[in-house]
């Protein structure tokens, strides 16, 4: 190793960890992400029980990728102007208004394909103008020498909601698998 090259931190690659902040908001984080993607493929799946329709199902994922195309640049304005851990919490508990209002509407057998769309939509909207502001915390959580590490954990955490999510959003694979 050049003597000019930087020395890791005594924590390696997990030092940002050490943080009690950075290790809540990277379990927030990653709890979230894997929320979230179980919602899509559960969701998509749900649209296609109640409707056999595989384009009604398209709908259902266009609604849920448009906000993102959308309404980020929004989100990246409020993160600069605005409180970002505001922006967060607001954007986090408008999101479970929304979540929990499909879940009584799934509950009580009431869920149709126009209202899962529209939830999808909404809950992607708040998506897309929270997740810069949250995204922006990571510098304030950890101290620059974790930092780097800090920002490819958050990266991982993401990730592993993407590929755990559905797995788990999709329950019947196995069984189909059996069959």
């Amino acid at each position: 190793m050049p003597q000019d090259a930087p020395r890791r931190p005594p924590g390696g690659r997990f030092g940002p960890f050490r943080h009690r902040s950075y290790l809540v908001y990277w379990l927030g984080v990653s709890i979230t992400s894997l929320g979230t993607w179980l919602q899509a493929v559960a969701g998509s799946i749900y649209v296609y029980q109640l409707t056999s329709s595989t384009f009604l199902v398209g709908i259902f994922n266009f609604a849920g990728f448009i906000p993102i195309l959308l309404f980020s640049v929004w989100g990246g304005q409020l993160s600069d102007r605005f409180d970002r851990r505001r922006v967060v919490w607001t954007s986090h508990a408008a999101s479970m208004v929304v979540a929990t209002i499909l879940a009584a509407l799934t509950i009580a057998g009431a869920a149709t394909e126009i209202s899962l769309i529209v939830a999808m939509f909404l809950l992607n909207v708040l998506w897309a103008l929270g997740k810069p502001s949250l995204l922006s915390l990571v510098p304030n959580i950890v101290p620059r020498e974790d930092l780097q590490d800090a920002v490819g954990l958050t990266s991982l955490g993401f990730l592993a909601g993407q590929i755990v999510g559905p797995l788990i959003g999709d329950d019947d694979a196995a069984v189909r698998d059996e069959a």
